[in-house]
Formats: C-alpha cells, structure tokens, sequence
C-alpha cells in the first residue's frame, strides 16, 4: 500500500510538471488563426465538480493536448493547426476508472463532460490523493496567475499594434494634409506677392502724374497770379497818372484863362467878361470831360482787378483740386504699402508654416521609429513562446507607451501651433 502511495504521488507530480508545456493558455502573443480550435472538458464525480484531474487528447494514438482541471472542474484546450480529424479525449485519476470520449471533429466553444466513477479500495489512497491534489492547486494557482498576466500581455500587444496602425494612418493623411497646405499657401503667397507688385507699379505712376500735375497747375497758377497782380498795378499807377495829368491841364488852363480875362478886363470889362465866362465854361466842360474819362478808367481797373481777383480765386480752387489729387495718391501709396505689408507677413506665415512642416516631419519620423520597435518587440514576443523574457518585454513595452504619450503629447501642441498659424493667416487675408 505504501508503494501504491508513493507511485500514485510520483504519477500526479509528473502529470503537474507535463502540463507546463502543454497548457490550453500558451504564452504566444498572436492573434487566434483560422485552424485553431479552443474548448474545453468538465471532470465530475457525478456530484460535484474534480480538480487537478489530468485530461489528454489523441489522435491516431499521439498526444496532441494535455491539461489539469482546475477549481471548476474544467480543463482548457487550445490547440493549434487543428486539421479538423477524430480525436479521443481520455481522463485518468487516481481512484477512478478510466474515462474516454470519442469524438469526430471539434469546434470552438464546445464543453464535454466526463462523469468519473469511484473505483472499489481507494480510501485508503484519498491521503495520497488530498496531497497530490494540495500540490496541484499550488501549481494551478501559480500556472494560472502566469497565463492570466500573459493573457492581459498579449491583449494589450495587440491593442497597442492595433493603435499603431491607426497612428501611422493618421500621419500619413497628416503629411498628404500638410503638404496640400504647404502647396496652397505658397500659390496663395505668390499670387498676392504679384497684385502687391501691380498695385505698388499703379500706387507710384499715379503718385508721380498727380506730382506732375501739382507742380504744372502750382506754376500756372503763379504765373497768373503775378500777371493778375501785374495788371491791377499798371491799372492802378494809369489812374492815378492820367487823374494827375488830367488835373494838372486842367489848372493850367484855368490860370491861363484867368489871365486872358484879367488882360481883357483891362480893354472891354463886359466883352472879357463874357469871353471868360465862356472860356471857363468851356474849360470846366473839359475838366468834367476829363473827369469822366478818369472815371471810366477806374472802372475799367477796378473791373481788371476784379478779374485779377477772380483769376486768383480760380488758381486756389484749382490748387485745392491738386490737393486733392495729392491726398488720393497719398491713400494710393499708402494702399499699396498695406498690400506690400501684407504679403511680407504672408511671406513670413509661409516660413513658419515650412518650420512647422519640418517638426510635423520630425514627429513622423519619431512615429515610425516607435512603430518598429513595437513591430520588433511583437516578433520577440511570438519568439518567447515559453515566457522566459515576459518580463523584459513588459518594460520594453512600458517605454514604448510613454514614447508614444510624449509623442502624442508633441503633436498635439504642433497641431495647436498650427491652429494659430491658421488663424494669424485668415485675418491677414482679410486686411489684402
């Protein structure tokens, strides 16, 4: 009995350590194919659920899959390359009989249970069994913590793979959406680099005519100023020589002819008087002759300083009209100085949109680097089928995810910059 024991023991110990390498959770990273199958079998004693019970499957009499049942009852299987063909599923443990299922084919999801019965004598192996069975939910608890953190490693390798692949689609549509950009601003910059040079050549020949135009209408005007102020002079000096003159003659004759009378007073008094009376007539009918022509001359100047007057009314309106002109060729230039402003702002948006093209070409960069060592570090993975590297793997993979945080976190305030670039360059527009 005590043998019976020891080789019972043995057994149980060698079945534990075989499933090590034949346990339904492999450590493999991959994705599940196609011909890979998973199910699983529930071991019972017709009551109540039996753990540590090793389970095998076969086909053509080879081993193909083996596994322990766990607390549960249930042994897991995932068995790879399946070519779809009739396996035997056989249970034995220590006290029963030996079970055994045949089965044609197998698919996804199935559960087959086998109910265990007691064989005849074996109290006095439940000690050995309780043993075997204390060492087994060791074992279990240690395999399962094991696959369940492989398990949560392979998730997360495909989930970080799958966010990869969407990452570099992103910066593949940004770098197409970066370089349209860079295509529309530099046609944009052109074309508003060519109407500010037209603009500018329009702004400067129009300031140059009006300038033209000032200094002709400015000389024109003075000159017919000075020859208005020319002519009111001349008027003026004429006046008041002929006035004189007229005065002058007209005392000499009035003097004359008091002596002729006063030289006839002496010979015939009445016939002197008479002729006096009409020499002074006649005198003061030239005197007031006179007196009107000096009159109508003065008018005639005052009329031509009137028109000189008007001729200098009209070269200041004319002067404010070249003003003007002067004014709307200042706002000309200056238009054009606004344009030529602008485009050099344009020119400037259009240098940092290249240094932002250049950073979004850095980030790329840095995503392609990151998505080959994720690649490499999922190949190095599938290699460790046995796990013995899970550790380092785990801390390769937490370095990859804070590169990619940095890197998100970089591309989000390149975006930002480039959001205010945008936004700097549509009021600029506006202002063309």
């Amino acid at each position: 009995m005590k043998r019976s024991i020891i080789s019972c023991i043995a057994l149980a110990t060698l079945l534990i350590a075989g499933n090590t390498t034949a346990a339904p959770i492999t450590s493999e990273y991959t994705v599940k194919k196609d011909n890979d199958v998973i199910f699983s079998v529930k071991v019972t004693n017709g009551e109540k659920p039996l753990k540590s019970v090793p389970v095998k499957v076969e086909q053509e009499g080879r081993l193909i899959a083996a596994s322990v049942t766990g607390p549960s009852g249930k042994a897991l299987f995932n068995i790879k390359g399946y070519n779809n063909g009739a396996v035997n599923i056989v249970v034995e443990f220590s006290g029963y009989e030996k079970e055994s299922l045949t089965k044609s084919s197998l698919s996804d999801g199935q559960v087959f249970e086998v109910t265990m019965r007691r064989l005849a004598g074996t109290d006095a192996e439940s000690m050995a069994t309780a043993k075997v069975n204390e060492m087994q939910e060791k074992s279990d608890a240690v395999i399962a913590k094991e696959a369940e953190k492989k398990e949560s490693l392979a998730t997360k390798a495909e989930r970080d793979k799958e966010a990869a692949e969407k990452m570099r689609e992103e910066t593949e549509a940004m770098k197409t959406k970066n370089e349209e950009r860079m295509t529309e601003a530099t046609e944009k910059s052109d074309e508003a680099a060519e109407r500010a040079k037209e603009s500018a050549e329009r702004a400067e020949a129009a300031r140059k005519a009006a300038e033209e135009a000032r200094i002709a209408r400015d000389q024109e005007a003075s000159e017919r100023a000075a020859a208005a102020r020319e002519r009111e002079r001349s008027a003026k000096e004429q006046e008041e020589a002929r006035a004189a003159a007229a005065a002058l003659a007209a005392q000499k004759d009035l003097e004359a002819a008091e002596k002729k009378a006063e030289q006839a007073a002496k010979k015939d008094a009445k016939t002197e008087e008479k002729e006096a009376k009409k020499m002074a007539d006649e005198e003061k009918e030239k005197m007031k002759e006179a007196e009107e022509k000096a009159k109508e001359e003065r008018k005639e100047a005052k009329e031509a300083a009137e028109a000189a007057k008007e001729e200098k009314k009209e070269a200041k309106e004319e002067k404010k009209e070249l003003k003007e002109e002067s004014k709307e060729a200042k706002e000309l230039e200056k238009e054009a100085k606004e344009t030529e402003k602008a485009v050099k702002a344009e020119d400037a948006f259009a240098k940092d949109q290249e240094k932002l093209n250049e950073r979004f070409s850095k980030l790329d960069d840095r995503q392609r680097k990151l998505n080959e060592d994720q690649k490499k570090l999922d190949k190095d993975r599938k290699k460790d089928k046995k796990g013995k590297h899970t550790e380092k793997h785990a801390k390769d993979q937490e370095k990859i995810d804070k590169d990619q945080q940095k890197l998100d976190e970089d591309r989000k305030k390149l975006e930002e910059d480039q959001k205010k670039l945008d936004k700097k360059r549509k009021k600029n527009k506006k202002n063309m």
